[in-house]
């Protein structure tokens, strides 16, 4: 898949055609966050991962979407120098399930932040 392969660009286009096929969803807009924040373009990751960041973990949906876009909320955010901000999204992250992956990436880089 294009994500596998680290292919950001053909994944920002697959969503994007998904999306207009079936509407936006959390994990269409946390795809296109992941993709955004992965090719630096941190301010626009943030807008877009925002709604999924506000909301609140429900039985409707699999938390790791919005796990993921904490972590990738939290990675932008210390990309643009907002530390604050970052640790704020990266501990959310972390305190979501402790057996994912987001979680050890999350408690990563936050150990460098809160250095």
């Amino acid at each position: 898949t294009a994500l596998s392969r680290k292919d950001y660009l053909a994944v920002l286009a697959c969503v994007d055609r998904v999306a207009h096929r079936r509407g936006e969803s959390i994990d269409l807009i946390a795809a296109r966050g992941q993709a955004l924040s992965m090719l630096g373009k941190h301010e626009e990751a943030i807008r877009t991962l925002e709604p999924v960041c506000a909301r609140k973990p429900n039985a409707l949906e699999p938390p790791r979407f919005l796990q993921w876009a904490h972590y990738y909320s939290g990675r932008s955010c210390a990309a643009l120098g907002r530390k604050e901000q970052a640790i704020e999204h990266l501990k959310e992250a972390a305190a979501m399930d402790a057996s994912s992956r987001a979680t050890a990436a999350a408690d990563s880089l936050l150990s460098v932040l809160i250095r």
